[in-house]
């Protein structure tokens, strides 16, 4: 009997089976910048509110010649005050099928740990974003202060290099104290700010982070440097809507802000056992939780600009 030869064009798509490589696509994930930044108190067991104290200034106006030799001056005031944050918690639980695990080789406990972990850092960069927007006293609009109210903000109002020239003497004159020996404030700005920056060709090219005295000490998603400003680049910086839409470029100076930790981030894997709320073992589930504050401790300390930028599509 002659062998029967089967072409691969002959046989019906339904009796392939489907290769499914165990590697998983990578995801594009936002990117977390802001929580470095904040100053980190430990918060002791038991305590639900944080307070930061902060003396009075006192300046040249409260300081008397003495006139008459052996005299002393009047006295002054003095006092502080104090700046509170109290937690919020967040968590997220993702639910898993016992079939599902059991008939994919995809790696789903695994993935979705890692999945719930980002997305938890996420949402504490975007709520430390709300709590600065909500806290801000110095909001300007236009890159070099050049508008009066976010609706006068119009397409060309777009990042320059000479805006940050603007947003380092503003810093200076409030008198911000600077992350570095060589006076530098920081900058995050998001993508398409990050663009416009790079296309100005009227000012003076960024200082490569590779070039610095101190390379070691950079930044997580720092790309330069300009007029006394380390800029750090986010795609995670939320978008305001106005006339245009407005771009929020965070400027600010050592101790601008805090963020206080109540629960480290945790993720949790339910065990493979029956319970008494899943007696026949129909599902997994994966979560993370923390809780943690955030507030404003330095207003001066902190510049807020409202910018347009170009599209990027």
């Amino acid at each position: 009997m002659a062998d029967v030869i089967v072409k691969r064009s002959d046989l019906n798509p339904g009796i392939l089976q489907e290769y499914l490589n165990r590697k998983t696509i990578e995801n594009l994930d936002k990117t977390v910048k802001f929580v470095q930044f904040g100053e980190k108190p430990s918060v002791q067991d038991g305590y639900n509110t944080l307070r930061w104290a902060k003396f009075v200034r006192l300046t040249a106006s409260d300081v008397s010649a003495i006139s008459t030799e052996g005299t002393n001056p009047e006295g002054v005031d003095f006092d502080a005050t104090s700046v509170t944050a109290t937690p919020t918690q967040y968590g997220i639980v993702v639910k898993l099928t016992d079939l599902t695990l059991a008939n994919t080789v995809i790696p789903f406990l695994r993935g979705a740990a890692e999945r719930a972990g980002v997305a938890m850092a996420e949402k504490i960069d975007a709520a430390i974003q709300a709590s600065l927007l909500a806290g801000a006293t110095n909001i300007k609009y236009g890159p070099t202060f050049n508008k009066t109210y976010p609706t006068d903000v119009g397409s060309s109002d777009t990042l320059t290099g000479k805006a940050l020239a603007k947003w380092y003497a503003f810093l200076k004159d409030k008198g911000a104290i600077p992350f570095d020996a060589d006076g530098s404030y920081v900058a995050i700005i998001d993508t398409p700010c990050y663009y416009d920056l790079l296309t100005d060709t009227a000012t003076g090219g960024l200082i490569d982070t590779a070039k610095y005295a101190t390379p070691d000490k950079i930044f997580s998603g720092e790309v330069g440097k300009l007029f006394g400003i380390r800029i750090v680049v986010s795609n995670n910086i939320t978008t305001i809507s106005s006339n245009v839409t407005l771009h929020p470029c965070f400027v600010f100076g050592k101790g601008a802000y805090g963020v206080a930790e109540w629960q480290t981030l945790e993720t949790m894997i339910s065990i493979d056992q029956p319970t008494t709320a899943d007696p026949l073992k129909l599902h997994r589930t994966v979560g993370c939780k923390c809780a943690f504050g955030t507030a404003v401790l330095q207003e001066d300390a902190l510049l807020i600009v409202e910018v347009a930028a170009s599209s990027l599509s």
